[in-house]
């Protein structure tokens, strides 16, 4: 079955590929060796590819996605456009309003920060979102974040590699996603947690 990229991220560690099945499935691009993709690869949102893939045998939700690709070979690539039109074409699941209902209303808040915590972990750690309202580019400590709520007060870091805009315009599609579990051994926090986190927007 092909594979289009979807989104394509930042992590510490590499890239982390997000694509979409031409079933509408969501998957997580794995190198072979079962790590994320270097920075090096030259993978971009939009293309198609062929491949042998299986699901990773690390899976922990609400990480779900994972999948370890073997011989990846590029098909096509799609435009802007035309990348919209196959996501909304699969008919995923779209949170259409504020950020309230955003991954089911299951984030918890603080500081500003949305996340999951253990005792509420959600069915996946992807998704799409279109929000009523303007999502505005902050700068904090150096890094990019977007608000995510009306009033301005709550935010999410910005991960992806489109060039950052000033404003996301309400009514446009956004990919989300969860971040790796993270926190149980930071003094200041002491649970682990999956931080939210914007991929990209289309």
């Amino acid at each position: 079955m092909n594979i289009t990229i979807v989104s394509k991220t930042h992590t510490k560690k590499g890239i982390c590929i997000g694509g979409m099945l031409d079933s509408g499935d969501f998957v997580r691009l794995i190198d072979i060796d079962g790590s994320y993709f270097s920075k090096e690869k030259e993978i971009e949102v939009g293309n198609i590819y062929s491949a042998r893939y299986k699901k990773s045998k690390r899976i922990e939700a609400p990480h779900v996605e994972d999948i370890i690709m073997h011989n990846m070979k590029l098909l096509d690539k799609k435009s802007d456009s035309e990348l919209l039109d196959f996501v909304l074409d699969k008919n995923p699941k779209i949170w259409k309003g504020n950020h309230s209902i955003i991954f089911d209303g299951m984030l918890k808040w603080r500081n500003g920060k949305g996340y999951i915590t253990e005792d509420g972990i959600t069915d996946n750690s992807v998704g799409f979102w279109v929000p009523n309202y303007d999502l505005e580019k902050i700068d904090y400590k150096g890094k990019v974040r977007y608000t995510c709520s009306k009033d301005l007060t709550k935010t999410m870091p910005y991960v992806g590699f489109q060039s950052p805009v000033d404003i996301i315009a309400k009514g446009t599609l956004v990919r989300i996603s969860l971040a790796r579990w993270w926190g149980k051994d930071e003094p200041n926090i002491g649970e682990d947690r999956c931080y939210l986190q914007l991929s990209g927007w289309y």
